[in-house]
């Protein structure tokens, strides 16, 4: 037998019995003395006897690391074949395809303007196997969302794309995000016509090109019988009509950069309306186009009119976000329907005439952050306008001691004429950097909201604070034991609390 053969039962080889030597001259190892003739010819022989030595086990490692290789090998494969044979006998495979095409659909981006990638759905879904990829492409709602930012250098590809895109989305309604790189002269005709082939079927249309690719679009005006929602990110120097006829639009947004007047769509069907930032008399003008108006944003560039107007009615409007002054603009607008409103300003002056469009509405949901905090006393008259509140957001705001206790559920006395602040209440945010108010004195406001009077038969007719969220703005800094104790015990109380310290509930 070989030296270099593996013993099959105890795994021995002859490289075993290789002893490391002791050296035949201990008396020179480590000192000055110089080896004698006898003394270095035995030097020698040692020597060569350990470089056959490394020689042999040289070999035997080289020989062991290919058994080695050749059984990993062996085992990679058997591995590869268990898991193929499992995979024919997991449940998935006994799901029906109309079940895991349920499926797909869930999984799909959230973000409906995903560009289209292979490690995102839905080419990820078809990159598993081939039943999957089947599914994947019978299922037509996978594929109607899609975005593409507009490059020549790769016209035909982009072309391609879509035309493979689009056409796996059958006949489904269609979000689509078209956008570009750069400044093109070129109308794009070729990838163009992609998109106009479909276009009874847009129906969430976000469009950032320039004017003359954007023209060639033309062909599709009096064609678009599904467009429900349409963001013009653009620039005009004339009229666009491509839109004028859209039976189902309904949603619009405006760069705020975009001359509306110079947009030609059916303003009066419009329900959802971002305007982007607007001078004043420029956002009343188009609030007066949009009669039938229930949603809208804007941010404001200034305070004041530059011309006198007439009051705007809106009697559809049940939710607005203004960002700026709205000191003017609140003294135009009729809103008999306004349920919520969110404002973001950094000088307020407009309690009186805010307290005013309140009293002529029934107003369900507040959220303000203003860079200047209220005062006590502006802060209750607004909250007195509008006794059908159930959800108060307040960002950037102090409340005092005083304030709280005007806030916190108190008994009238018999005859009393003093009202209870936003009966209604059920919801409440703040924010909290430990200074915009005293914690305890907060707590016992809370408190009282939501621990019934036994002996009071009116407070059983007042709702009880259901949800407080206080959002924590000092992240380094972790509340002391006593704060969050307290907090505890609301929650303890029936209360739905949480303390939130970069979005995680801390108590």
């Amino acid at each position: 037998m070989s030296e270099s053969v593996l013993c099959a039962k105890c795994g021995h080889t002859v490289a075993n019995d290789i002893e490391l030597p002791t050296t035949p001259v201990p008396d020179l190892l480590g000192g000055h003395y110089i080896a004698s003739e006898s003394q270095a010819q035995m030097i020698c022989d040692t020597i060569s006897v350990a470089q056959a030595d490394i020689l042999r086990l040289d070999g035997e490692i080289t020989r062991l690391k290919a058994v080695l290789d050749g059984l990993t090998r062996k085992r990679d494969a058997l591995q590869t074949y268990t898991h193929l044979h499992t995979a024919l006998v997991a449940p998935i495979r006994r799901l029906p395809p109309e079940v895991l095409s349920e499926i797909f659909l869930h999984y799909k981006d959230e973000n409906n303007f995903s560009h289209p990638r292979l490690n995102k759905a839905p080419l990820l879904l078809g990159g598993v196997c081939s039943r999957w990829r089947t599914i994947a492409l019978s299922t037509p709602w996978l594929w109607t969302s899609f975005a593409l930012t507009i490059r020549p250098k790769y016209l035909k590809s982009d072309a391609m794309l879509a035309k493979t895109w689009l056409a796996r989305a059958g006949r489904c309604p269609l979000t689509i995000r078209l956008a570009s790189q750069g400044i093109y002269q070129n109308p794009m005709k070729l990838l163009m016509k992609e998109f106009l082939r479909h276009c009874e079927q847009w129906y969430d249309i976000h469009i950032s090109i320039p004017r003359p690719v954007l023209e060639s679009l033309t062909p599709a005006k009096y064609r678009l019988p599904r467009l429900q929602k349409l963001n013009l990110d653009i620039e005009l120097y004339g009229p666009l009509g491509i839109f004028e006829c859209a039976p189902r639009l309904r949603w619009l947004k405006l760069a705020s950069d975009l001359d509306p007047s110079m947009v030609k769509v059916p303003w009066n069907q419009i329900e959802y309306f971002d305007m982007g930032m607007r001078e004043i008399d420029n956002t009343l003008e188009m609030l007066r186009a949009t009669p039938n108006l229930e949603e809208c944003g804007v941010i404001l560039i200034s305070s004041e009119s530059r011309q006198s107007h007439s009051s705007v009615q809106l009697l559809h409007l049940r939710s607005m976000t203004i960002i700026g002054n709205p000191s003017y603009f609140f003294d135009m607008l009729l809103l008999p329907k306004l349920q919520e409103i969110s404002i973001f300003c950094s000088r307020w002056t407009a309690t009186s005439k805010f307290t005013s469009l309140l009293s002529r509405c029934s107003l369900a949901k507040l959220s303000l952050n203003l860079g200047d905090p209220l005062s006590d006393n502006d802060m209750i008259q607004i909250l007195q306008a509008c006794p059908s509140l159930v959800q108060l957001d307040l960002h950037r705001q102090h409340l005092s001691t005083s304030f709280l206790v005007q806030f916190a559920y108190r008994r009238a006395p018999e005859n009393s004429t003093t009202q209870q602040l936003v009966p209604m209440l059920h919801t409440m945010n703040v924010d909290y950097r430990g200074t915009e108010f005293n914690i305890f004195d907060f707590a016992d406001a809370i408190r009282s909201r939501i621990i019934s009077n036994s002996e009071d038969p009116v407070s059983d007719s007042i709702p009880r604070l259901q949800t407080v969220k206080i959002h924590h703005k000092r992240p380094f800094h972790t509340p002391d034991l006593a704060t969050l104790s307290r907090l505890r015990q609301l929650r303890e109380s029936g209360l739905e609390i949480s303390f939130l310290q970069d979005g995680k509930d801390i108590l």
